[in-house]
Parts: C-alpha cells; structure tokens; sequence
C-alpha cells in the first residue's frame, strides 16, 4: 500500500513540474505529440470557471508585457460587446498598427464570416467578400438567403489586430466595450521550443448575442 501511495505521489509531483504553466488555462491549450494549439476566446463547453481563469490569465499577460515590452508589436483578437459598422470599429481602434482580419455575421443568427483586410479597410474587403459571393452556383437556398440577409443586415463583432503593447493595454483600459486577448502564450510557446515541435493560434472570438 505505502509503495502504490508512493507511485501515485510521485506522478502528481512529475505533472505539477512538467504542466504547471497550463493548470489555470488547460481549456485552452491543446498539446499533442506534435503541435500545441492555443485558443483566443471563449471555447464551447468551457465552464464558468475557466472562461474566468482565460480572461484573468490574458489581463495579467497583457499588464505584463505593456510593463515589459511597451514598445513591441503584437497581434490581437479584439472581441466587442455589440455589432459594428466598419466606422465604429475602425473609430475603437484608432492607434493600432494594422487589422488584419474581420469577423461578421447577421446578429441573432448562426455562423460567421472571417475576412482578411488590406490597408486597414475593412469596409472594402467586406465588400469584396459580398462581391465574391456566388450565386448561381449550385448552393442551397438557406445558404443564399444567409448570405443575402448578411448583406443587407451585417455587424462586425472582433478583429484581428497587431498594435504595441502599450497600444494594446490602453486600448483594454479606456474601452469597457471590448476585450483584448494577446495572440501569445508565453508558456506554451516554450513547450513548443523545448520539444520542438509547431504552434498555432487559433482564434475564436465570442459573438455578443451568444450565437455560435
């Protein structure tokens, strides 16, 4: 019995030394034999407790390279708590280095649209999109009457950004309408570079109205 106690033991030890980075944000880091994932934003099925561990754990990140890094330039996926036109979100943003991508969707419907952005214009490359939209191609009818009230009845709820550090911290201290979750992980990056294996981001930004 005291040798199986002791088996036990020392694997709770060898877990706590090897994962401890990922005990408070394990919903949203995957590692696999050849590739760690990390997601930005609220993950389905996640609990209460996680979401508010995920959003503690990206404020704490955010003060700490704002002090440390003021200067460097990272990406971000910003997430609003309401639809936006193109002004409004470009106004919310003023002082950021790029956007990159843009998240639309018809609010209070299902599903969602991720367009990349030129110039910082997103207005024309959601036109662009619109514009590329076929439809007389052999689709559903529920695809092109999607597609058309997305058209006429569109929101923007997140971007994907790349600002200072400094930018950023500002940008989640003077807005209390959207939230700024930093594309890094510092700990799972240097899972990735110890066992040498890839890493990727994958965003997944939490519509206002709840819908997937």
């Amino acid at each position: 019995m005291k040798r199986q106690i002791s088996f036990v033991l020392a694997l709770i030890i060898c877990g706590l030394i090897v994962f401890p980075q990922f005990s408070a944000n394990a919903a949203n880091v995957d590692v696999s034999t050849d590739e760690v994932r990390v997601y930005l934003g609220t993950r389905e099925g996640n609990s209460v407790f996680e979401k508010y561990n995920y959003i503690q754990n990206q404020s704490e990140l955010l003060d700490q390279i704002s002090a440390e890094t003021p200067d460097q330039v990272y990406p971000a996926l910003v997430t609003f708590d309401s639809f936006l036109t193109p002004e409004e979100a470009t106004n919310l943003l003023d002082g950021v280095e790029s956007i990159d991508t843009v998240y639309i969707w018809t609010p209070n419907k299902t599903g969602r649209a991720i367009i990349s952005v030129q110039n910082n214009d997103m207005r024309n490359a959601i036109s662009s999109f619109f514009g590329s939209i076929d439809f007389a191609a052999d689709v559903s009818e529920e695809y092109k009457t999607d597609m058309r009230e997305l058209i006429s009845n569109y929101g923007i709820f997140a971007v994907e950004t790349r600002a200072t550090a400094a930018t950023l911290e500002e940008l989640s201290m003077d807005q209390d309408n959207l939230r700024v979750d930093v594309i890094y992980n510092p700990q799972a990056e240097s899972i990735a570079v110890t066992n040498e294996i890839d890493i990727s981001y994958i965003c997944v930004p939490e519509k206002p109205d709840g819908t997937q």
